[in-house]
């Protein structure tokens, strides 16, 4: 069984995803998840006002909050990497 994705894991999924504008269908395959947690997902990511939505193409994108969000996340990971690579090295 593969292993759980942390929520702020699957959030940068879905707005990497979401990047030259995505259908809900579409980010639902491209971050491998079911329909049901997708629905979830980009519900409470545009109510928070990461996703922008077009009514007219029916797409979602990342807004400019989601895009901050992303950009912050990326320095994350690799802090969290560079921790990683210190810890490996320490023990």
């Amino acid at each position: 069984m593969g292993k759980r994705r942390r929520s702020i894991d699957v959030v940068a999924h879905i707005l990497q995803s979401a990047s030259g504008g995505s259908t809900r269908t579409g980010l639902m395959y491209a971050c491998g998840l079911s329909y049901k947690v997708t629905q979830e997902y980009v519900f409470l990511m545009f109510e928070r006002g990461l996703l922008d939505y077009k009514p007219m193409e029916a797409t979602y994108s990342p807004s400019e909050k989601g895009l901050q969000y992303l950009a912050i996340y990326e320095q994350m990971k690799i802090l969290s990497d560079m921790i990683d690579l210190i810890k490996k090295e320490n023990y």
